[in-house]
């Protein structure tokens, strides 16, 4: 049986002095989730019994050890992994309700199992997440996005779990005005969305606030960082705004408390653990240990995920330790929500022809955003095929550009004229200025 964690195991604010130092701590009965998990792991995936005897550890180390040590004697985890740990839990798990998954960003989309109790925590969750933002019954929650996902949904489950008057999800439309005269006319007080989906009717929200035609006061936003030109305007306006930080492979993580002084990452849920990263001192990269989590049960996953490390106890009196999200460390590049990678992008183009070669893909602003890709001529009158194989492999491109949100071109070109340009990343010139070249 699925145990939840409750609010009153939430360890201490503090880094624990060790080689491998958890965030926050490691409270007595996260010890004996971790113990459950670890176990769990070692009996019923292949992949992870390899690696606990890669390590030198057997299923007696792991009864009769500590569950940190156990732990920390283990080497990371990779989104590489992922798709040989979904296929043994197909096998593993006979509880399968849901099936999430995003783009992926070494090549295969990203896929998370979930099962009832998997479900069932991820709304307690939310919910206690939600709650921390002021979300109250009296309020109405629009989550504005570019369709129906399977985020948004989780997120109206837990709003209607914690009670909220009214909690539905709204397609935005490629007209802002359209998008924001659909929403002033169910006057939501409380809007969950993506920066990017939200910079696209920023101008005509700020219209409303302004002209005291919308009821607005809160914005949760995820996926994303959010300018912050962006979110002083609309605090400017009397609009309190939140950063929800989760991940498709684990879904929550943190919240923004009231404070506004970091994000409170949910130790009592998972093992997070800060490591050195490639850039300065301060910096460091997620890895996190699920606790619970059933369908994809994660041991030392690196997130890619850069942060700060915030110290000290927070004003809002949270026992949650708190970072600063500083952004990622895999390259990609987010389209309303949708991660986008150059490798993913490659692989798919090149399903679509034999061998492999070269791809320059760069993403430029506009209206809408547009997705370039140059390939060599050789392959100019494979076009319609490699459209065909990138929309069937990327579905969630194939949603932006057939929604009309991203448009796609593709160049062939000798490569002679690309001065050998051979950088494998996906170039993201929206925010280029003006005139420069591209």
């Amino acid at each position: 049986m699925l145990r939840g964690p409750m609010a009153a195991d939430a360890p201490e604010s503090t880094l624990e002095s060790s080689a491998a130092s958890p965030l926050g701590g490691v409270g007595d009965s996260a010890r004996e989730a971790l113990s459950s998990a670890l176990a769990r792991a070692y009996s019923d995936f292949d992949l992870y019994r390899s690696r606990f005897l890669g390590a030198g550890l057997t299923g007696e180390d792991i009864r009769t050890s500590r569950p940190l040590d156990v732990l920390w004697r283990l080497p990371m985890l990779d989104a590489c992994d992922l798709p040989a740990l979904f296929r043994q839990s197909l096998d593993v798990n006979r509880g399968i309700i849901d099936v999430e998954a995003s783009s992926g960003t070494t090549g295969e989309r990203k896929r998370r199992l979930i099962t009832r109790g998997d479900a069932d925590l991820e709304t307690r969750v939310l919910a206690r997440a939600f709650g921390i933002c002021g979300v109250v019954p009296d309020d109405r929650v629009a989550c504005l996005d570019t369709g129906p996902l399977t985020l948004m949904a989780s997120f109206t489950e837990a709003l209607d779990h914690l009670g909220a008057a009214e909690a539905y999800a709204f397609t935005m439309s490629t007209d802002p005005t359209a998008t924001v005269d659909g929403l002033a006319a169910l006057d939501p007080t409380v809007i969950m969305t993506i920066p990017s989906v939200l910079e696209r009717v920023l101008g005509r929200l700020h219209e409303r606030l302004e002209s005291g035609r919308l009821s607005l006061r809160t914005i949760v936003y995820a996926g994303e960082p959010l300018p912050a030109p962006a979110r002083a305007g609309l605090e400017s306006l009397g609009v309190e705004v939140f950063s929800y930080y989760g991940s498709s492979e684990t879904s929550t993580l943190g919240i923004e408390c009231r404070s506004h002084c970091g994000l409170h990452l949910f130790t009592d849920t998972a093992i997070i653990e800060c490591v050195p990263g490639s850039g300065g001192a301060d910096e460091r990269v997620v890895v996190v240990t699920t606790l619970y989590q059933q369908g994809l049960p994660l041991l030392r996953y690196s997130l890619k995920d850069r942060v700060r490390v915030i110290n000290g106890p927070c004003p809002c009196g949270l026992p949650y330790p708190r970072v600063e999200v500083l952004g990622r460390a895999d390259g990609s590049v987010s389209v309303l929500g949708v991660k986008l990678s150059y490798q993913s992008i490659r692989d798919a183009v090149y399903g679509a022809v034999s061998g492999a070669g070269p791809m320059q893909a760069t993403l430029t602003g506009g209206e809408p955003d547009m997705l370039i890709l140059r390939l060599p001529t050789r392959l100019a009158d494979r076009e319609k095929a490699i459209r065909e194989s990138l929309f069937g492999h990327e579905p969630d491109i194939a949603f932006l550009v057939g929604a009309g949100f991203l448009g796609l071109r593709i160049d062939f070109v000798h490569e002679s004229s690309w001065h050998g340009f051979r950088k494998a990343h996906l170039a993201d010139e929206r925010n280029a200025p003006e005139g420069a070249n591209r």
